[in-house]
């Protein structure tokens, strides 16, 4: 039974490649089998990211809150059920939700892929839909800082690149240099109230 769920697991993978709809009830299908505790754990969350990207956000959402519960009490899964959680909003386009999502996961579970994945979104946010690439440099910058294990820690290294000599270029058109580093709603967004306490105010307000 174990190895049957390890090959529906493969069956589901292969699916999601071209049908995530139908992908998401392959998924589903693993947990029939004698899967192991990780096993089924990646089928589920597989299940709901392809409930998402087939835009099927009636059932996506339970599946996510559900996963929530079942799975409380394993940090390493929550910080990417976190962020499973803010490509659902992303996709509805509820983009403050998604945002304070992103953020969450950032204050939560720093120093994780999630975190990196979520900072990278929140850099793509302020460079694609808000036109701001002072905040977008700031925050691939974080993305490439979280871990260099997520899936776009090259993509977030190659941005940070270019909006790092963007603004150099600026400094020299304008004859003064412009403060690129964190501030204090970066700090606010990303950090914890603890963690606050324990840097200090190091950040301040351009």
């Amino acid at each position: 039974s174990e190895f049957k769920s390890q090959m529906q697991f493969l069956v589901a993978s292969v699916t999601a490649r071209s049908d995530p709809k139908a992908a998401a009830v392959e998924f589903d299908k693993v947990l029939d089998y004698d899967a192991t505790f990780e096993l089924e754990y990646v089928s589920r969350y597989n299940a709901a990211k392809n409930l998402i990207s087939s835009r099927n956000f009636s059932s996506a959402n339970p599946l996510i809150e559900n996963l929530i519960v079942k799975y409380k009490d394993s940090p390493n899964y929550l910080g990417e059920i976190s962020f499973l959680k803010g490509n659902y909003y992303e996709e509805k386009k509820e983009q403050l939700k998604a945002l304070k999502q992103y953020y969450d996961v950032m204050k939560n579970y720093p120093s994780t892929v999630p975190a990196a994945e979520a900072s990278f979104r929140v850099g793509k946010f302020f460079e694609e839909k808000a036109g701001n690439y002072l905040n977008a440099l700031r925050y691939y910058r974080y993305s490439t800082e979280q871990n260099t294990n997520g899936a776009n820690y090259k993509n977030a290294q190659a941005k940070m690149n270019i909006f790092k000599r963007y603004y150099e270029l600026r400094s020299e058109i304008i004859g003064s240099q412009i403060n690129t580093d964190y501030d204090l709603e970066f700090y606010n967004n990303t950090k914890k109230e603890s963690d606050k306490e324990k840097e200090g105010p190091e950040f301040e307000k351009e």
